[in-house]
């Protein structure tokens, strides 16, 4: 049976050049490709580099790049003509194998912003990155072992091909899962001059380091500075804490401290005495040992004239029913909170609207500035939890069995 029409000759093509890359043979049909040009190393790109490079192509060249350049023994020598520059540049070992694909992306995409004189990349993400057992370029074992990167290989590319990306006018560099094998006063130096508003350095293992990684940082700004899933303790954020004083200096208008359990009130109110606690705009410690101490800490902070709070996010911070209660009442004569999550706090009351639901309603019948709280809610009460929508204010209930799922959705933004 033939099948016609542009799709099939595509898939033919592919299937041509994969009959390349498994037996070594060219078939007649197939033009040579050019002489190899290795970009950093003797090691070709694997597939996958090949396949993140030709999504970055424009689409009128998407046959020529089938045909020509689907065999990973070559580097197309005239890759930069093609590429599409993404205002978004993500690195991660979904799309890449090695640190070669990682090189080859990073400087495609500089040669054509150059070349078509177009912003480079706005975003920069590194990781998740990682070997994945059954994850295969080519089919077999040996060039799996050949081709495949684990984190460390990756942090040390994006260190060597550094000098590209911190000319590039960065607004958000996020470094995601992956074991940093580089000196971190390296890296911080890099990332530092990069000068990026938002820095998020998530599940890194930064215990004991932060503080090295992030010293370069001193008489920066961040419009946000994320720290989740690093098991950070008391003791790493009271070092961290030299970077707000008067000789360091370090503007931060947001932090997120989520996913550390081993942060406790006693680093809340140690952040409530510092500098940052007058600049900081958004503050997330969520699944952090925050307790009811730590919500009567907020709500005394909160109903301060020096606090410029806008977004505070408790989610499983443990702060109890008589700790939420005296929250929200903080949160409701605030000149400056717009948004309050509090999700899955011991919301289990039996007597749920007796208990929290009409104390909530009543104090925030005449709201100062908050629009937007999200809370927990026993599915059964979902009913009664009516009471809220003639408040002047959107009320965002949780069924407490949802708690662990869809956690995005339930974080409210404004304007």
């Amino acid at each position: 049976m033939k099948i016609w029409g542009v799709a099939a000759s595509r898939r033919s093509e592919r299937q041509r050049a994969d009959a390349v890359c498994q037996t070594g043979e060219r078939p007649e049909d197939v033009p040579a490709p050019p002489a190899p040009t290795r970009l950093r190393s003797e090691r070709p790109l694997s597939l996958a580099g090949l396949r993140a490079l030709s999504r970055l192509r424009r689409e009128d060249n998407e046959r020529r790049w089938v045909q020509f350049h689907s065999v990973a023994s070559y580097v197309p020598t005239t890759l930069d003509q093609w590429v599409q520059v993404p205002v978004d540049l993500r690195l991660d070992n979904q799309d890449l194998r090695c640190a070669e694909d990682l090189c080859a992306v990073v400087e495609a995409c500089d040669r054509e912003a150059q070349r078509r004189q177009v912003p480079p990349p706005k975003t920069l993400t590194l990781g998740p990155w990682g070997h994945e057992p059954g994850c295969s370029c080519h089919g077999t074992l040996e060039v799996l072992r050949e081709t495949s990167c684990e984190a460390s290989e990756a942090a040390e590319a994006f260190m060597t091909t550094s000098a590209i990306w911190t000319r590039w006018p960065l607004r958000s560099i996020c470094l995601c899962e992956l074991r940093l094998s580089v000196p971190l006063e390296r890296l911080g130096a890099a990332l530092a001059a990069a000068a990026p508003s938002v820095l998020r350095l998530q599940h890194l293992s930064l215990r004991g380091t932060a503080l090295s990684l992030l010293q370069a940082f001193a008489g920066h700004e961040l419009e946000l500075l994320d720290l989740s899933g690093n098991a950070l303790t008391d003791d790493d954020f009271e070092m961290l804490l030299n970077l707000a004083g008067p000789k360091s200096a370090l503007k931060l208008h947001g932090l997120i401290l989520s996913c550390n359990p081993s942060i406790t009130q006693v680093s809340l109110q140690q952040l409530l005495a510092s500098e940052w606690a007058s600049q900081l705009q958004l503050l997330d410690l969520s699944e952090c040992s925050i307790g009811p101490s730590g919500a009567l800490l907020l709500g005394n902070f909160l109903q301060m004239p020096s606090s410029v709070l806008r977004d505070l996010c408790l989610y499983r911070a443990g702060i109890g029913l008589e700790g939420l209660r005296r929250l929200v009442a903080a949160a409701a004569v605030c000149s400056s909170l717009r948004a309050l999550d509090v999700t899955a706090n011991a919301q289990r009351e039996h007597h749920w609207l007796e208990a929290l639901g009409k104390p909530l309603a009543e104090c925030l019948a005449q709201p100062k500035a908050l629009k937007i709280l999200t809370l927990s809610c026993p599915e059964h009460q979902l009913k009664a939890a009516e009471i809220f929508h003639t408040l002047p204010l959107r009320v965002i209930l949780v069924p407490n069995e949802q708690n662990n799922y869809n956690r995005p959705m339930f974080l409210g933004h404004t304007d």
